[in-house]
């Protein structure tokens, strides 16, 4: 056999690539990843739908609360907001429900309060726990790889940051603290638990703060500018300014009667509450849980000697009708703060 005969034609292989027309996949693993989303947010969709209808959810997940000021529900757009919670909340690793309770948009930033930023944390299997707390200041640290990262935050730490300008720091100063050492150890030590998510509710709160502007004052203008001119040019030339009479001080406007300030809860009022919740089995932390919930306040109430009179007579009669009612008791929530 000849040299040329063992000759063997190579021809390199050349892969067919498909048409436009014949992909039905998504080709990257970024595609893949967007829709898998897609398809999760249509299933979201469908749970935000059914709870929305429901009071189960805050107001503002409710298709038919009327914003104050507005003339309309929310409709569908509280429907989107509740499906883009729960997307979120996913990412976190919380179910759809508690996605509803705990994500919140500040300022169009979503959020979680600090205390589901350390329930987050321990679920991972880390240690986080609070040192020291009081209304001057607040330590929170965290344990990983056998290293420990802190967190204090002080009101003079607060202060220098421009934050006490916020009410809250008046009205319940040791929690604003404690949000803030929680939500720094988290951000120190756990970015891959909390998925990078930058701050607190209660931080991106503290951007609410009210500025006063000085009032502009303008100057003298028309006929009364004219005379200054005129009475100027007059005592260039030596000549006295003809006086004019003294005008009399306005009396001062009479003040309005003060409105007596709404009585606090007393002490009777107080034990009452007490008994009906030990009733029903109910602790302390419990107790101030579901007051808060009762009247739907922003943050959990710090003390029940917050309540007035009336509220105090509220919350009996709520209680007291339950128990004639044979009503559960209200169920706790986990305290994760502490």
């Amino acid at each position: 056999m000849s040299e040329d005969s063992k000759e063997v034609d190579v021809m390199e292989a050349t892969p067919s690539l498909p048409s436009v027309a014949e992909i039905t996949e998504p080709t990257t693993g970024a595609l893949q990843r967007l829709e898998a989303e897609a398809l999760a947010l249509d299933k979201a969709y469908k749970i935000a739908k059914a709870l929305s209808a429901t009071e189960m959810v805050p107001e503002h997940f409710q298709r038919g609360f009327v914003p104050k000021g507005a003339s309309e529900p929310l409709g569908d757009s509280a429907t989107w907001n509740l499906a883009a919670a729960i997307m979120y909340g996913a990412e976190l690793g919380l179910s759809a429900v508690q996605s509803a309770q705990n994500v919140f948009v500040v300022h169009g930033k979503p959020a979680v309060y600090a205390r589901t930023m350390a329930a987050q944390v321990r679920r991972a299997g880390y240690k986080i726990e609070e040192v020291e707390a009081s209304d001057e200041r607040v330590i929170w640290r965290g344990l990983r790889d056998g290293q420990w990262a802190s967190s204090e935050w002080s009101i003079q730490r607060a202060a220098t940051a421009g934050y006490t300008r916020n009410d809250r720091y008046t009205t319940n100063p040791q929690e604003m603290l404690r949000a803030k050492a929680i939500a720094e150890t988290c951000r120190i030590q756990y970015q891959d638990v909390l998925l990078g998510m930058a701050y607190s509710v209660e931080e991106l709160m503290l951007d609410t703060v009210v500025v006063t502007r000085p009032e502009k004052r303008e100057g003298v203008r028309g006929t009364a500018k004219l005379r200054e001119i005129a009475e100027a040019a007059q005592n260039e030339d030596g000549e006295a300014s003809p006086s004019e009479p003294e005008a009399k001080p306005e009396p001062p406007p009479e003040a309005a009667p003060e409105q007596p300030a709404e009585p606090a809860a007393s002490n009777e009022q107080l034990d009452r509450i007490r008994a009906l919740y030990k009733a029903r089995g109910v602790s302390a932390t419990g107790v101030l849980e579901d007051v808060s919930v009762f009247f739907k306040l922003d943050r959990r109430l710090a003390s029940l000697h917050k309540l007035s009179s009336a509220q105090a007579d509220e919350v009996i009669a709520r209680l007291t009708q339950a128990e004639g009612q044979g009503e559960p008791p209200p169920q706790e929530e986990p305290n994760t703060t502490t």
